[in-house]
């Protein structure tokens, strides 16, 4: 823990300007002094009065109150402490990786009307910073603040804790607080408390990382490796100094680079494509941009001469904005300098490719030309990620939230556990466990996301281990107490890891809260299941809780296992509430519904359009 304070008040950055408080349950205000100092907590015409402790640390308890606002708290010790615009309502905590992580500005596209009018200053996130500990859980974060889902802010508040705060938002008519706590590509032991971790991990993995010389050691070593093989990259790249124009190769794009010259290599390359552009309506839009779907790994983009953007890792979308002046009438030269780490680099396909805006989409054809700026001999060995490493956020992110009352949580995570699906149910419901705790609340409602679909494009099979994973969260939703699991293999995107759509998967969510805690039987929140499986002679009957349709015209997603284990996709129809399976003589011992990482025909509710969740079953 923290040693104790000497320098005076100290509070959590949760008690700050802008707070929102959970209603109609006891509130807690902590933090540290000098110690035996007295400290008054003046709220809602009360005061509350307590003593800091030997090391410094106190809490106060100052009651529940109904949902309203703005009000103000003063705290006083050594110093005085005032806190503004606070307001009650529903307080929820959103956590996770990348999906839960992701800002709005990452999905603005998709949802441009809706962000555009969005003005809603009672509706709150709570940003807690990036950081790991791995000594033990800490009392504060570093840093963090309250923003108000307005204008000035809103393009960098996560965009799936912002359309469910928005649903909840509008439903209840009341203040919404969201403490977002989110860190792309952690797996869910870093989430986890050490006493929990040790009971599924290895302790010495742990030791070793509370040796804090040996962690900067390393954090040192993978920098200055990175820095030398960065500069090296630019220095050998002949391309920098000049493009030479006798070397261009045709190539087509977007494409992944299995195969020919570029397969397997490390270094840069850079592309060309020539754009004829004759409209002056065009040339004259005030919000044209460049967009290069997603590449591997980091680029450069140029329009004649001139650098229009740069992002220096693979995920997010290529959405570079263009000044008026940088296209001309004619002939444009568009030159690419793309950084390969990756073992296989490339444009991904399926994403948009051209320069568009609001009123025109001009999409590139297929023809490019490319030349290799500089082959490394040497591959960049991957950077050691801290915050992926067992219990060190759960000790910064998670700990430090101690005891501020929320009513739920909202929870996206378990991509970076698909390369070891076995075993995860087990690992969440001992964080769940452990975050409740920290929350003082062991029925505290928890809503999470099964997997969507996807397929690595970098990866040319499905190996299936989505499925493995989404069934592990399916196996842990039924033994969480008061927890729902919503499925999304229905809004993924194939070749896109950060799925666009995340106001249908916040939909799904808040649909769930209001069912179920806030008694809105309005909404529909009921999940087809699968109730039982017959054989009569040569047929299999499925019923479900509901009646059915295919979400496209593809064959549902069935498959049979032979008794000598290899399956078979079978073909099906439906029947209202029934899936029915012919099949040819001979024995099956098991059957399984969409069980790949990206599925294909998809079963859903022909009432509710939500999905039916992937199973296994032993026949």
């Amino acid at each position: 823990m923290m040693s104790a304070t000497s320098q005076g008040l100290t509070l959590s950055s949760l008690f700050s300007d802008g707070m929102v408080l959970q209603r109609e349950k006891e509130l807690t205000v902590w933090g540290s002094d000098v110690a035996f100092s007295s400290i008054k907590v003046h709220f809602m015409g009360q005061s509350f009065q307590t003593s800091a402790d030997t090391s410094g640390k106190w809490q106060i308890e100052i009651g529940s109150y109904l949902h309203g606002g703005p009000y103000q708290m003063t705290i006083s010790g050594s110093s005085e402490r005032v806190i503004r615009d606070i307001y009650i309502g529903e307080v929820w905590v959103a956590g996770g990786q990348s999906n839960m992580e992701l800002p709005i500005n990452r999905v603005y596209d998709a949802f441009k009307a809706d962000i555009d009018q969005a003005d809603y200053p009672l509706m709150r996130q709570f940003q807690i910073p990036l950081a790991y500990d791995f000594e033990g859980p800490q009392d504060n974060f570093s840093g963090g603040s309250w923003l108000s889902a307005t204008p000035d802010n809103i393009q960098q508040l996560s965009a799936l804790a912002y359309f469910y705060g928005q649903e909840l938002h509008q439903a209840l008519n009341i203040p919404i607080g969201i403490i977002h706590t989110a860190v792309g590509g952690t797996p869910v032991e870093a989430w986890m408390s050490e006493e929990s971790y040790l009971a599924v991990g290895a302790a010495d993995d742990l030791d070793r990382l509370k040796e804090k010389d040996a962690v900067e050691k390393v954090l040192r070593e993978d920098e200055d490796r990175s820095r030398e093989w960065y500069q090296k990259l630019s220095q050998q790249d002949v391309c920098l100094e000049e493009l030479d124009e006798s070397k261009w190769k045709p190539i087509s794009l977007p494409q992944l680079f299995f195969e020919g010259e570029l397969k397997g290599m490390t270094g840069s390359i850079w592309f060309k494509k020539d754009v004829y552009i004759d409209d002056e309506a065009l040339l004259a839009d005030d919000g044209l941009r460049l967009r290069l779907g997603t590449l591997i790994d980091a680029d450069d983009a140029f329009i004649n001469g001139i650098h229009v953007g740069r992002t220096d890792y693979r995920y997010p979308p290529r959405k570079y904005p263009l000044k008026k002046g940088v296209l001309k009438k004619g002939w444009n030269q568009i030159i690419v300098r793309l950084e390969v780490v990756s073992p296989v680099g490339g444009f991904i396909t399926g994403l948009p490719y051209g320069i568009e805006s609001l009123h025109y989409n001009l999409k590139f054809d297929a023809d490019w030309f490319y030349q290799i700026g500089v082959e490394m001999t040497s591959r960049l060995e991957p950077q050691t990620f801290f915050q992926t490493k067992p219990t060190g956020l759960f000790n910064k992110m998670i700990a430090p939230i101690r005891g501020y009352a929320v009513n739920g949580i909202i929870f996206y995570q378990g991509e970076s556990n698909t390369g070891s699906p076995n075993g995860y149910s087990e690992k969440l419901q001992l964080m769940v466990k452990d975050w409740r705790n920290v929350l003082k609340d062991n029925d505290l409602p928890f809503y999470f996301v099964q997997l969507a679909n996807y397929l690595e494009p970098t990866v040319q099979v499905d190996d299936r281990q989505w499925a493995d994973l989404r069934d592990q969260q399916y196996q842990a939703k039924q033994l969480i107490n008061n927890s729902a699991l919503v499925p999304t293999i229905d809004v993924g995107m194939a070749n896109e890891l950060h799925p666009y759509d995340k106001q249908t998967i916040a939909h799904r969510l808040a649909t769930v809260a209001l069912k179920q805690l806030y008694l809105k039987d309005r909404f529909n929140a009921t999940y087809p299941e699968l109730l039982t499986i017959t054989k009569r002679e040569e047929q299999y009957t499925l019923i479900f809780t509901a009646e059915l349709e295919l979400i496209n015209n593809q064959q549902a997603d069935v498959e049979l296992q032979k008794e000598d284990g290899q399956w078979e996709e079978v073909a099906s129809f439906i029947e209202s509430n029934k899936l029915i399976i012919p099949f040819e003589e001979g024995g099956y011992q098991a059957i399984r519904y969409a069980w790949r990482n990206q599925p294909k025909g998809l079963l859903i509710a022909k009432d509710s359009r939500l999905p039916v969740f992937p199973f296994n079953k032993i026949l």
